[in-house]
């Protein structure tokens, strides 16, 4: 078991580097003052269990774990993650690499870090889907910390997450931005020579899915976002570059808090797609 850092290290001036060390070890890809904050956070108004979705190669889960640590908390912090990817992204493997074998190869990347930061007995390792690992936790595990990193669908997890923290439990959300990003830069092309009539024909003719994709997630996670906190169900309370960190300030049931409407929300991405081809002519 490697020795793991110690508070001192963190909190002083030399916290920065260290942070900045942990995201160029285990391939972060977030900012390294996030991180900080995230540790920050475990360490300082954390009552309870982490539960941390999308890790990647594990940067966020350590500098939460580091925070349970350090405040001699005995909780755990929950992973999920699919330790997959098709091509690119946060894991070392991607299917062409690894077609068998990828998610166990990933994961033992993961759990490698963990024990290379000297927190491999704080983490609790759920290797897939959310709504496919959701059934892991006891119905007594209820954090004060929710972190979702994943694949845009915030709505689908929030149904399966929130009830699960705290009320006054922070909930972190990653790719909160009002833009298109390069993904979504991408899919634009494809409707670039149609007439208006001709994209709206096109957009009745793809799945629901595809309709939230094509945009980009940056732009999905932003309307969902907003969506979720008009309900009064969380109070934005910072925005890191397109981390999003909210306070939860509703006891209800998410189920009855609120049901996304999928025709509002494609109708809405319609109007941005439409709007960005139309400045795509105008240029």
């Amino acid at each position: 078991m490697t020795k793991m850092p110690q508070k001192a290290d963190l909190m002083g001036s030399a916290g920065g580097e260290f942070f900045i060390k942990l995201k160029e070890t285990t391939n972060g890809m977030l900012a390294a003052s996030i991180y900080r904050k995230m540790y920050k956070l475990s360490l300082e108004q954390c009552r309870g269990p982490i539960i941390d979705i999308g890790v990647g190669q594990g940067p966020s889960s350590i500098a939460f774990a580091l925070g349970v640590a350090h405040s001699g908390r005995s909780d755990k912090v929950h992973v999920i993650d699919q330790f997959e990817q098709v091509r690119v992204g946060p894991h070392k493997y991607s299917m062409t690499d690894l077609p068998d074998g990828c998610r166990e190869a990933n994961t033992e990347v993961f759990k490698n870090h963990m024990k290379a930061y000297g927190v491999e007995g704080i983490t609790d390792v759920h290797p897939g889907r959310t709504d496919e690992v959701h059934g892991d936790f006891g119905e007594d595990v209820m954090a004060d910390i929710l972190s979702i990193d994943a694949d845009g669908n915030i709505d689908r997890d929030f149904a399966l997450y929130f009830d699960k923290v705290l009320l006054g439990g922070w909930i972190i959300v990653d790719d909160y931005a009002d833009f298109i990003d390069r993904t979504g830069r991408s899919n634009l092309e494809r409707f670039s020579d149609m007439n208006t009539s001709q994209v709206r024909a096109k957009w009745a003719g793809m799945s629901s899915l595809d309709r939230r994709r094509t945009l980009g997630k940056h732009l999905l996670i932003y309307i969902l976002a907003n969506a979720i906190e008009a309900t009064g169900a969380i109070v934005k309370k910072q925005v890191m570059g397109s981390t999003a960190f909210y306070v939860k300030t509703s006891s209800r049931k998410f189920s009855k808090i609120m049901k996304i409407d999928a025709a509002e929300l494609e109708e809405k991405l319609l109007k941005r797609l439409l709007t960005e081809l139309s400045k795509q002519k105008d240029v």
